[in-house]
């Protein structure tokens, strides 16, 4: 399953690769690797030790960038700090559609509330992310066929029991979209063993992707191979599925192993064989969505300081 929903932001983050392109391909070696044009990369990011948060200086935080990057090393949590900054000054604020996204937002706040604390989200989580995913209207349709407000996929929609037929498409039912994209948001969440940031990843790429991303991660840094979800379910192997499964749970819901969703996202392997087979900048919507969320709580307290606060 996959909502796909950043295109209506994609031509900022592209300007804001353009800065970076040419230094990163010369750092990583792998110019031509990414085929989309001027698409921004984790990866690029990661890689640009000038934007590196040294260990001991301070960073802005707020409490989701804390609930998605708060188990990171220092210099790691740095560079997820300097990457959802590029999200919310290159992207989100400069957008043309910036202020008809946050009027959106704003509109249906009490459903989306609703929604979030029907699965027990953080409601401002879930208010950022229908800012990146609305373009500025209720009945915007991706060139990929996500629509509505929260901008979901038709089959991801009737998984999550909305109707989308030749009559009815409760996609802009705007109480029971934001009950869906909630619902699909807690769904993975859920499979991701309570994990949010490999869930808000899962919310778009998708389980299949991210846990083939996580099985390229432990290849790499584990030398161990918890197998393909992907291919579990196209095989309608059900044992394979439960173990793959299980894996997945172990290695993204056990403290001790301490897994994060930007480890995996700026692994040099998870980099090359899984992110330039997927789609719509996906890389970075975690970032993208902790920084919507921040720029929500921004635009609708008295003092930034409500939610944002300096970080030792």
């Amino acid at each position: 399953m996959k909502v796909v929903g950043t295109g209506a932001l994609a031509i900022g983050a592209n300007r804001t690769a353009d800065a970076f392109k040419g230094k990163v391909d010369g750092l990583l070696g792998i110019s031509g690797k990414d085929q989309r044009s001027g698409a921004i990369t984790t990866g690029q990011l990661q890689t640009d030790s000038q934007k590196t948060t040294e260990v001991g200086e301070a960073w802005v935080t707020s409490p989701r960038f804390e609930d998605v990057f708060g188990n990171l090393e220092p210099k790691e949590k740095g560079v997820a700090r300097s990457t959802v900054d590029e999200m919310k000054y290159d992207v989100l604020y400069p957008h043309s559609s910036f202020k008809d996204m946050m009027a959106v937002t704003n509109t249906f706040q009490s459903e989306i509330t609703e929604a979030a604390n029907e699965f027990k989200l953080p409601s401002d989580l879930v208010s950022g992310m229908v800012f990146i995913e609305n373009g500025g209207g209720v009945a915007r349709v991706s060139p990929a066929g996500a629509f509505g407000p929260a901008q979901l996929m038709e089959d991801t929609a009737r998984e999550m029991e909305l109707r989308v037929d030749s009559e009815v498409d409760e996609r802009t039912d705007t109480t029971k979209c934001f009950m869906a994209m909630s619902g699909y948001l807690n769904k993975q969440r859920d499979f991701f063993g309570g994990n949010l940031g490999f869930g808000i990843w899962a919310y778009h790429a998708g389980p299949g992707n991210v846990a083939w991303a996580i099985q390229e991660y432990l290849i790499d840094t584990e030398r161990t191979d918890i197998g393909s979800l992907k291919d579990a379910y196209e095989a309608q192997d059900a044992v394979a599925i439960r173990k793959v499964s299980g894996e997945v749970f172990k290695w993204t819901s056990d403290p001790d192993l301490k897994l994060n969703v930007h480890q995996v996202l700026s692994n040099p392997r998870v980099m090359e064989r899984v992110i330039p087979a997927l789609e719509d900048e996906t890389e970075l919507y975690v970032y993208k969505a902790i920084a919507g969320a921040e720029v929500f709580a921004e635009q609708n307290t008295d003092s930034g300081s409500a939610q944002i606060a300096q970080q030792q």
